[in-house]
């Protein structure tokens, strides 16, 4: 089996012993795993061990420490499917955190999604990932300016932002209907030097702009289908 997800993975996960399954929570996006370090000294020294463990084994491997945590995060790719030799990565990391003093975490891990009803979905899907994944920075020598929909951004049917700033967003089927009162949108914040760049990429994407008169805090767009989302920035707050 090429890839592992679902309960295939938890499956996976058990055989390698309660502790590892204990430690490591699948979650649509991958694996996460949480310790708690019992200084930061500990913390530093653990997650360069897992980020040299991870690049000898060719595994992408999340790190984020903070509040005394120590959180790795084992991408699934695809989209939470995780490769059999990434479980020999986990059990890995698993002895190297005990054998740092590191405890396993009673907080639980978890990611957020994001949910879009709608009858159309290829025709607001760019606008989406033009909105909530990275566009290329025109202030980088060497890099395009094509302000544009990314298509890494895309991993069918789904909206993902590789660099993992954003949720990923997926869409619910519906039947057509009107365009309901909105009682909940996104909000995008942006560097304000980045965020004129952003709003092109979403209107080139099928976007159109629906207020600009509280720019350049913030922006109000919709997408196809009249649904909002707004670019914010700190300017003139």
């Amino acid at each position: 089996m090429d890839h592992l997800v679902g309960q295939d993975l938890l499956n996976a996960l058990s055989d390698r012993g309660e502790l590892v399954r204990a430690t490591w929570t699948p979650l649509p996006d991958g694996m996460h795993a949480r310790w708690s370090a019992p200084d930061p000294g500990a913390a530093l020294s653990f997650a360069a061990t897992a980020l040299g463990a991870s690049e000898d084994r060719g595994a992408p491997l999340l790190v984020t420490l903070g509040a005394g945590l120590v959180t790795l995060h084992l991408p699934g790719v695809p989209q939470g499917s995780v490769r059999p030799a990434d479980l020999d990565l986990a059990q890995q990391l698993v002895d190297d955190a005990a054998a740092a003093g590191l405890e396993r975490s009673g907080t639980v891990a978890s990611s957020l999604e994001l949910a879009l009803d709608t009858a159309d979905a290829d025709s607001i899907r760019p606008f989406w990932a033009a909105l909530l994944a990275p566009v290329p920075d025109e202030r980088t020598p060497g890099t395009s300016t094509q302000l544009s929909m990314n298509p890494e951004n895309i991993v069918a049917p789904d909206v993902v932002d590789p660099t993992g700033q954003h949720p990923l967003l997926w869409f619910q089927e519906t039947e057509p209907h009107p365009t309901p009162r909105q009682r909940m949108h996104v909000d995008v914040w942006l560097n304000p030097r980045d965020a004129p760049a952003r709003i092109r990429a979403a209107v080139a994407a099928g976007g159109t702009v629906v207020d600009e008169s509280g720019a350049p805090s913030f922006t109000v767009l919709a997408d196809p289908e009249g649904n909002r989302a707004c670019i914010c920035t700190v300017a003139e707050r």
